[in-house]
C-alpha cells in the first residue's frame, strides 16, 4: 500500500472513529488494518522521559571519551542507536505545543491528544481513553509497566489509569489496582494511604486484588512463573517513590535492566505480552540541567533495552521493539559560547553523585547551622567532592587564568574543574537562598526563575559543569523539540520517517493487532 493511501486510510479511520464515538462512554480507536503489515507476538516499548536526540548523541560523546573513541575514530553506539530504523516524532499536546509528561504520556499509550495534566481521558477529563496496554490484556497478553520514578508518575499511570489530575496518585493507584495488569515494577506509590480513614491503603488493596508484593532484593530474586500477579518495588525509594539515580545507586540494589529481564520472565506465555519500560528520572537531571547524571540514567536506561534486544535474538519472527521520548527536557545542546567548537566532557568524571544527593547533604548542613549563619566556606570540601569542582588561592587563579589567555593549554584545562571569583560569587548567593527552605525557593518567583525549583547551589553547580564540558542548557522546563524514535522487528519500518506521538502509538496498535 503506498504513503499516500496508507494516509488515507488513516484518515477514514479517525472519520469513523469519531461519528461512532459519540454513543459511547469511554473513548477507544480501531486501526486500519494494511495489507504489509506483520503482527507481533511480544511487543516491548521504551520511553526515556524527557530524552531526545540531544541527550543520545551527548550520552554518546560521553562514552567516546571513557572508551578513548576520539572523533577520528567515530563514536560510541548505544544499543538504541544500533536498532536499525530510526524516525522523528513530535510530542505537543491538544493545547501547547510545548506538552507536559500527562498529554505526552497519554498520547503514547492511547493514540489520542489531550491536555495538560490529564491522564489518559478527553481534554475535558470526562471520558476515559483505552489504552494499548489495557487491549493487549483484553486480547489475552500479558501485561508489565515498568518505570524508574513511582509507579503512579504521570507516564506509566498513562498506559492503566483514567483520570482528569496527573497528581490525584491516590485514585490512579487504585485503578493500577483494578487493571489486572500482571506485573509492575520499579519505583513506588506516592500516595498508599489516600487521603484520610475511609481510603483503603493501596498495598492492602493489592493483596485482596491477588498481587503479590515484593521490595526487597532477594525476594524478588525469587519470583518466578508462579508467583502470578506481581507488584516489584524498589527498596531503596527517595522522597518522590523514586528509585534511585543510576550515579547513586547502592551496589545492592536493583538496576532497571533486571526488573526487563525477570518481567520476560513472568510475563512470557503462548499468548504473548506487552511491557511498557519508562527511563523517568532522565526527565528529572534534566530539569536540574545534571548532566553526567542523565548520562548515566541513560546508559542504565540503554542496558534495560539490552535485555528486550537479547529476548528479540529469541523470538525474531515475534517480537518488536520501539524506543522512543514523551518530550524533551532543559533544551541541552552540545556546544556551548566559552568552549566554542571544543567539548571537554572529561570535566564531567569528578562529579560522584547527582544533584539530588547533592541537596540532601546542603540540606543537612543547612540544619546544622539552624539556617542561620551559612557561610560557602564549610561546604567547599563537599562541592569538591560532588562534582569535582574546587577553590584555589586566588593569587594561583590569577595566574592561571592569565596564562590561560595567552593560550597556555596547560592552564586551560586546570581551570576547567576550578570555580572563579564570579563562580563564588554566584554560589554565595545561592546558599542565601538554599538556607531560607525549599518552600522558599520552590515558590519564590525570582528565586524560581533562576534555579528552576531545584536547590540552587546544586542548580548553579550542575550548570557550571554542563558549561565547562561544552553543553549548553536553555530551560530548567520541558521544551516542544521532536524526540528520536527507533524500532526492530516485526514491521519495525513503519516507524522511520517524520511523525507524531500519537500516529506512534497507533501504528504499535496496529503491529499488535488490537480492536474493540
Amino acid at each position: 500500500m503506498n504513503k499516500v493511501l496508507r494516509k488515507f486510510v488513516w484518515v477514514l479511520g479517525f472519520i469513523i472513529f469519531a461519528l461512532s464515538a459519540c454513543d459511547k462512554g469511554d473513548i477507544s480507536y480501531t486501526p486500519p488494518q494494511y495489507d504489509d503489515i506483520a503482527k507481533a507476538k511480544y511487543v516491548f516499548f521504551f520511553i526515556g522521559d524527557g530524552m531526545a536526540l540531544p541527550q543520545i548523541h551527548a550520552t554518546q560523546i560521553y562514552l567516546s571519551g571513557r572508551h578513548g573513541i576520539t572523533p577520528s575514530k567515530g563514536l560510541a553506539e548505544l544499543n538504541i542507536t544500533k536498532m536499525p530504523v530510526a524516525g522523528f516524532t513530535t510530542t505537543y499536546s491538544k493545547t501547547s505545543y510545548i506538552t507536559d509528561s500527562a498529554a505526552s504520556a497519554t498520547a503514547l499509550a492511547t493514540g489520542f491528544k489531550t491536555s495538560a495534566n490529564v491522564v489518559s481521558m478527553d481534554e475535558s477529563g470526562t471520558r476515559k481513553i483505552l489504552t494499548m496496554a489495557q487491549k493487549a490484556k483484553e486480547s489475552g497478553m500479558k501485561v508489565g509497566i515498568l518505570s524508574s520514578v513511582s509507579i503512579d508518575h504521570a507516564t506509566p499511570a498513562a498506559f492503566y489509569a483514567h483520570q482528569p489530575d496527573r497528581d490525584m496518585y491516590y485514585e490512579i493507584a487504585v485503578d493500577l489496582v483494578n487493571s489486572g495488569f500482571d506485573y509492575f515494577a520499579g519505583g513506588g506509590f506516592r500516595n498508599p494511604s489516600g487521603y484520610d480513614e475511609n481510603d483503603g491503603d493501596i498495598f492492602t488493596l493489592a493483596s485482596k486484588a491477588g498481587y503479590l508484593i515484593v521490595s526487597n532484593r532477594n525476594d524478588f530474586l525469587k519470583l518466578n512463573r508462579k508467583s502470578g500477579k506481581v507488584i516489584a518495588i524498589d527498596q531503596y525509594l527517595d522522597n518522590g517513590a523514586a528509585m534511585p539515580y543510576e550515579i547513586d545507586r547502592p551496589r545492592d540494589s536493583v538496576p532497571l535492566k533486571d526488573y526487563v529481564t525477570k518481567g520476560i520472565e513472568l510475563l512470557d506465555n503462548p499468548d504473548g505480552f506487552f511491557m511498557m519500560v519508562e527511563g523517568g528520572k532522565i526527565d528529572w537531571a534534566c530539569h536540574a540541567n545534571d548532566a553526567l547524571t542523565v548520562f548515566k540514567d541513560i546508559i542504565a536506561f540503554d542496558e534495560a533495552v539490552g535485555m528486550a534486544l537479547e529476548f528479540y535474538k529469541r523470538y525474531p519472527k515475534d517480537t518488536l521493539i520501539v524506543v522512543t521520548g514523551d518530550h524533551e527536557t532543559g533544551g541541552m545542546t552540545i556546544g556551548f559560547n566559552d568552549t566554542k567548537y571544543d567539548t571537554y566532557f572529561e570535566a564531567l568524571n569528578g562529579q560522584t553523585m547527582s544533584y539530588q544527593a547533592f541537596e540532601d547533604k546542603i540540606a543537612e548542613y543547612i540544619e546544622s547551622k539552624g539556617g542561620d549563619n551559612v557561610n560557602l566556606a564549610d561546604i567547599y570540601p563537599l562541592i569538591e567532592h560532588a562534582f569535582g569542582l574546587k577553590v584555589i588561592d586566588n593569587a594561583l587563579y590569577q595566574s592561571l587564568y592569565s596564562a590561560a589567555m595567552e593560550g597556555d593549554m596547560e592552564a586551560k584545562n586546570k581551570l576547567r574543574n576550578v570555580l572563579s571569583p564570579e563562580d563564588i560569587s554566584r554560589l554565595e548567593e545561592a546558599l542565601k537562598y538554599s538556607a531560607k527552605g525549599r518552600s522558599f525557593w520552590r515558590n519564590d518567583g525570582l528565586c524560581e526563575k533562576k534555579y528552576g525549583g531545584n536547590e540552587p547551589v546544586g542548580a548553579v553547580l550542575s550548570r557550571l559543569l554542563s558549561n565547562r564540558a561544552g553543553i549548553g542548557w536553555t530551560t530548567h522546563y520541558h521544551t516542544a523539540l521532536p524526540v528520536t524514535t527507533f524500532a526492530q522487528g516485526v514491521s519495525a519500518h513503519i516507524f522511520s520517517g517524520y511523525y507524531d506521538s500519537a500516529e506512534l502509538a497507533r501504528n504499535i496498535m496496529l503491529i499488535m493487532d488490537l480492536s474493540e
